[in-house]
């Protein structure tokens, strides 16, 4: 999805903020009033274009691809443009699940529990 500004025309902040290009003229509301949608140059990186967005699991604003490929190695994540076949799919659930299972039947940890009815 597009990401768009808008400035609110009270107290001049500058709002990014991501639509549809079918709800591009929903801006944000700032000090009680809908501000006014701008329009800005696109950053270019290299040899694409880079539209800076919130990354949806982390909530950080992305600048960068270079910020974008790391979010995604740590966090695991798959490229919608890069899908690959199905079994990757399946390994790569299989892999975090394996991971997830490992974490769960760590013998360091321990577990007390204290039974309240009695106290």
């Amino acid at each position: 999805m597009p990401t768009y500004v808008s400035e609110c025309q009270i107290c001049g902040t500058k709002h990014h903020y991501i639509r549809s290009i079918k709800n591009r003229e929903d801006t944000p509301p700032c000090c009680g009033e809908k501000t006014k949608k701008i329009i800005v140059a696109v950053n270019i990186n290299g040899l694409g274009a880079f539209e800076n967005y919130k990354c949806p699991e982390t909530g950080q604003i992305v600048t960068s691809n270079k910020q974008r490929a790391e979010i995604m190695a740590k966090h695991d994540l798959v490229d919608a443009r890069e899908t690959g076949s199905a079994q990757d799919h399946i390994n790569r659930a299989k892999k975090k699940q394996q991971k997830i299972n490992e974490s769960l039947n760590d013998d360091n940890v321990s577990v007390e529990y204290t039974d309240l009815s009695t106290a």
